[in-house]
């Protein structure tokens, strides 16, 4: 009897049974199991595309030469690291 209360048929496939059986009764049928996975899925793409995409904007950009550094970021630099970053004209 326990078994058709969680299965309501032989081709359900095991994630569809899983969701049902431990949705604590919040999910009753193989069409809700479906939407939920349709759900967890569309979340799951929608958080990779804005970690993907989203954090780009504050990033500061590497600064390559000397002429790149500032006034006040120069005062502070060690003694002989000035003399090895390179200058964008020659």
């Amino acid at each position: 009897m326990g078994f058709q209360k969680y299965y309501s048929r032989p081709g359900t496939p095991k994630i569809i049974q899983w969701i049902i059986k431990y949705s604590g009764g919040l999910i009753r049928n193989e069409r809700q199991a479906s939407y939920v996975l349709i759900g967890l899925a569309t979340t799951a793409i929608i958080i990779s595309l804005v970690l993907t995409f989203g954090s780009k904007t504050g990033t500061p950009k590497a600064v390559q030469y000397r002429e790149d550094i500032s006034d006040e970021v120069r005062k502070k630099l060690p003694p002989g690291v000035w003399e090895t970053i390179p200058l964008k004209y020659k």
